[in-house]
C-alpha cells in the first residue's frame, strides 16, 4: 500500500490536503481489511459501475433487454459505456482552476481547455485534459 496526496475541496475551495491509501492489489485490500469487507467494497464499486451504465443508457432511450444485456456483459475496466458530460469536465475544471492561482502550466492548461471546449466540445475538451494529466 502506498499514500497519494489529495486536496480536498468543497464549492471552489480547498479545504484541505490529506494523504489517502492506494492499494496495488486486492490481496493488500483483504489484508487491510478482511476478506468480507473486501467483498462488500468491490460489491459497492461494482454497484455503482452497473447503475451508471443503467442510468446513462436509459436517459439515452435504449431498450430495457439491451441495457439488461449491456449490464450480463460488464467487464470492469473495459471502455466507457458513455459520453464525458459537461458536468465532469466542470468539476475537472473547478479543480483544475484551484491549482491554476498558483501554477503557471496549470492555468495554461485551464485556458486550452476553454478553447478546446468551445471549438471541439466536451469529448474533446477532456480528452485534453486527460493527455495532459490534469
Amino acid at each position: 500500500m502506498k499514500k497519494v496526496t489529495k486536496e480536498i475541496g468543497s464549492g471552489g475551495s480547498t479545504l484541505g490536503t490529506l494523504d489517502f491509501p492506494v492499494y496495488d492489489n486486492i490481496a493488500e485490500i483483504i489484508e487491510a481489511f478482511g476478506e468480507d469487507a473486501a467483498g462488500k467494497l468491490a460489491q459497492r464499486a461494482l454497484t455503482i459501475d452497473v447503475e451508471r451504465i443503467a442510468r446513462d443508457s436509459l436517459k439515452a432511450e435504449k431498450a430495457e433487454a439491451e441495457v439488461q444485456a449491456m449490464i450480463d456483459s460488464y467487464k470492469p475496466g473495459g471502455a466507457r459505456t458513455s459520453k464525458p458530460t459537461l458536468k465532469n469536465l466542470m468539476a475537472r475544471m473547478q479543480s483544475l482552476g484551484g491549482k491554476a492561482k498558483d501554477d503557471p502550466a496549470a492555468l495554461e492548461i485551464f485556458i486550452n481547455v476553454g478553447k478546446i471546449y468551445n471549438e471541439d466540445g466536451v469529448e474533446a475538451a477532456i480528452a485534453y485534459l486527460d493527455e495532459n494529466n490534469a
